[in-house]
């Protein structure tokens, strides 16, 4: 399985991130994203997981050619799957996401310093490992 995640930054440089709502990573903080589905490119999974989930409309969103950080990583169960987080430009992104139903419970903006300092056990699989293998400025 592979799954994107999209690292949108402001003009302050925060990143904007979204809390875990379910299942096994639920409390969890990460870069909003999702499954690759067959026959998906990476671009196209991005943009429609961040159109599914109300962050973006669409419009204008660019993503980077290649991923700033891949990683293979299990899920709880165990299960293989390979992250890629691609850094993302949207013109526009809602600052208030619909959360009735979603996959989150909540979204923020928060410095890459803020990340750093939040307790490992507060980050999704994904997030724990871009933090702990970038160095601050990167992205």
């Amino acid at each position: 399985m592979i799954v994107v995640a999209a690292i949108l930054r402001d003009t302050r440089g925060r990143c904007f991130v979204g809390e875990r709502a379910h299942g096994a990573y639920a409390g969890t903080w990460e870069f909003p994203g999702g499954k690759v589905e067959p026959g998906e490119s990476d671009f196209l999974a991005l943009l429609r997981e961040l159109i599914e989930e109300g962050i973006v409309d669409g419009a204008g969103v660019s993503v980077g050619a290649s991923p700033v950080y891949s990683a293979q990583l299990q899920l709880a169960s165990g299960a293989p799957f390979t992250i890629r987080h691609y850094l993302t430009h949207a013109p526009r992104v809602n600052q208030h996401p619909p959360l009735e139903g979603a996959s989150h419970r909540a979204f923020r903006w928060v410095s890459w310093e803020d990340l750093r300092g939040l307790p490992v056990g507060s980050l999704s699989p994904g997030m724990a490992a871009i933090l702990a293998s970038l160095p601050y400025g990167v992205v």
